[in-house]
């Protein structure tokens, strides 16, 4: 081989290995919140369905997009995001995002929990719930193996996602409590009485009078 071929061989193979490297970082990238799958996507017809790989995501296996209308040259980035707030045990936290609210029908997501992380952080299998955006969604048990549980739940879009337990809400040490409000009856209305008449006392009558009553 000329010397001239052999360095257009090595320039080719280059660009080949900068091609490949440059398609592996795009898809699988780390964040400032965690591991994160990046998906870009070129173009999506109107109701099809993107499958994405979530292996990075703890809990997260599988999330399924169906789209409501035509997309182009746009992205999906799937993110462990702790920072998210959430009050309860939380197996873990994740932010769907990167694309318009408005091209999604619906988010379905596939997860399989670890039974001893489970365990360890004391939260029962039926007790396991989905929160998007803080709304609570109950997952459904599919199966279970030797070392995962398996679920499925179904979201409107995209957003702030936690799968755990949200703590019971319990009333304050020391609030006052006051009790039901009493509905007054009102008094009954007083009709006052009438006095009974007094009887006419009867006309005295003259001497003449009486005697002439004698006679009758």
């Amino acid at each position: 081989m000329k010397k001239e071929e052999r360095s257009f061989a090595i320039i080719i193979g280059s660009v080949a290995l900068l091609w490949i490297f440059a398609i592996v970082f795009s898809t699988v990238s780390t964040s400032v919140t965690g591991h994160a799958t990046s998906q870009p996507l070129s173009f999506v017809k109107a109701g099809q369905v993107i499958e994405l790989g979530a292996r990075d995501i703890p809990g997260l296996s599988v999330v399924k997009l169906t789209f409501r209308q035509q997309a182009t040259n746009t992205r999906v980035a799937i993110d462990v995001n702790n920072n998210i707030p959430f009050d309860g045990t939380a197996y873990s936290k994740f932010t769907i995002s990167g694309l318009d609210p408005v091209y999604i029908r619906e988010v379905e997501l596939s997860l399989s929990l670890d039974k001893k992380r489970l365990r360890e952080i004391s939260l029962q299998p039926s007790d396991v719930r989905v929160y998007k955006n803080g709304k609570s969604l109950t997952p459904t048990f599919t199966k279970e193996d030797e070392t995962y549980l398996h679920y499925f739940v179904h979201a409107d879009t995209m957003g702030d996602f936690v799968i755990g337990r949200q703590a019971e809400k319990r009333a304050v040490a020391g609030q006052a409590v006051l009790p039901p409000a009493v509905k007054e009856t009102p008094a009954p209305a007083v009709v006052p009485q009438e006095e009974p008449a007094q009887p006419v006392s009867e006309k005295k009558m003259t001497f003449w009078q009486r005697v002439k009553s004698w006679f009758n």
